[in-house]
């Protein structure tokens, strides 16, 4: 019964989410975007990120109400139903993988993260990690952007609003009126710090954290928008990358194709040729607008990385947290069978790779631009590896997709040139 009820609450889910794709966008986040900045000037290459996954993390988080009457409208319980529902997303447990096109089934895995409400507040006061804050402010006005900088009425005492909680310490997550007849205010803010978003220079600085609008908050999709905006509060961009009408940039993340926006849940929509092996738009991704059902591995790799490495007292040590390691890998292809690195990357058409794999045999490396036409073909005979320096600075600046193939292998990685 548990489980039909998951798949109709999920089909819901999923039709309504096609209409609104197409129609009123829920994440105000390209809104925040400085569009006067060239993404490329200060994104680090993948190659400086030091990327960790080898632990489960479990986040301490604190959820901020505030409303003329905050007591009625969102209850304790709802909010503790809220963050279950939550972290029973990314378990990725009962998804129905048919709401997953085929091209990306096997990329469908537990992201080994889960959010607690915190149970100390920052003065080490019991909590149970709710605070709520009267207002009779109608709507909170959108971040304002001064100096690079983003002035947050929500996110002040002195403006109306709620003062975060250390945001070295908590993740924060406010609910408020931030609607207007025409416009959600959904939005994540990342740290500086925070890979490939934060670094990249087209978003100001503001306070780290999760805004959600309290219009939205008892739609049925709520636990999917709020995974959407934390994935942009801990570095992520939308799938599409920005531009979004662009293929040549994309996300930064590598498992996640070249596309724009729009597309449609369900759908066979491929926007931007991404390789010879292409595949269609991962519309069921949650960093989209459509279906919202699942992160890549890397882009939960990029996300606990920036965790690890550059917010770790977000993660609750030396207490009870519930078990969210996999006893087993419930997709056995993502088994690594090659690996590659490429440096620098970006870069201006000059880069070195470096690869191996299990096997011994003949390596085809292709280089094909956002077109599809076949730039440079080398093979390297008779090996498993190679550590090779590439010269492809004639080629315009845009995105490179690299196909190696070997055997039963074909592992392709994106390459950004920027000159």
């Amino acid at each position: 019964m548990i489980k039909i009820v998951f798949n109709v609450f999920l089909l819901l889910f999923v039709i309504k989410s096609s209409v609104n794709s197409q129609t009123n966008n829920f994440c105000s986040f390209d809104d925040l975007l400085l569009k006067n900045k060239d993404i490329e000037e200060n994104t680090p290459s993948f190659d400086q990120v030091v990327f960790r996954t080898d632990e489960a993390l479990c986040i301490r988080t604190v959820v901020h109400i505030i409303d003329s009457n905050t007591q009625e409208s969102i209850t304790d319980s709802f909010i503790e139903d809220l963050i279950n529902k939550l972290n029973h997303l990314l378990t990725t447990q009962d998804i129905d993988t048919s709401f997953i096109h085929p091209d990306h089934r096997s990329l469908l895995t537990d992201a080994e993260i889960q959010f607690h409400l915190a149970q100390l507040d920052p003065e080490n006061n019991q909590t149970n990690g709710i605070t709520r804050t009267e207002s009779d402010i109608e709507y909170f006005s959108p971040p304002i952007l001064q100096n690079s900088i983003y002035i947050e009425q929500v996110k002040q005492d002195s403006l109306g609003g709620k003062s975060a909680w250390d945001t070295e310490r908590y993740l924060n997550i406010w609910i408020a009126p931030m609607s207007d007849s025409s416009q959600s205010y959904n939005y994540g803010i990342p740290d500086s710090t925070f890979f490939p978003l934060g670094t990249s220079g087209i978003i100001g600085s503001g306070i780290t954290g999760v805004v959600i609008d309290k219009d939205n908050i008892l739609d049925s999709s709520t636990p999917n928008v709020l995974c959407h905006e934390i994935g942009h509060a801990l570095g992520l961009f939308h799938h599409w990358g920005y531009p979004s009408f662009s293929c040549e940039i994309d996300d930064y993340i590598q498992d996640t194709p070249v596309s724009k926006i729009g597309s449609i849940c369900l759908g066979n929509q491929n926007t931007c040729l991404d390789s010879i092996n292409d595949k269609v738009d991962n519309a069921s991704n949650i960093m989209g607008y459509s279906c919202m059902l699942m992160f890549t591995p890397n882009q939960i790799e990029t996300i606990k990385s920036n965790i690890i490495n550059n917010a770790s007292n977000l993660i609750i040590e030396n207490e009870v947290c519930e078990q969210i390691t996999s006893t087993s890998n419930p997709n056995p292809e993502l088994n690594v069978e090659s690996i590659s690195t490429i440096s620098p990357n970006p870069n201006n058409g000059i880069f070195t790779v470096q690869y191996s794999q299990r096997e011994t045999a003949d390596i085809s490396i292709d280089f094909f631009n956002s077109l599809g036409n076949l730039i440079k073909s080398e093979t390297i005979l008779n090996s498993k590896s190679f550590h090779k320096e590439f010269d492809l600075s004639a080629v315009q600046s845009g995105v490179l997709i690299m196909v190696i193939t070997s055997k039963s292998i074909v592992h392709s990685r994106k390459i950004i040139i920027h000159k």
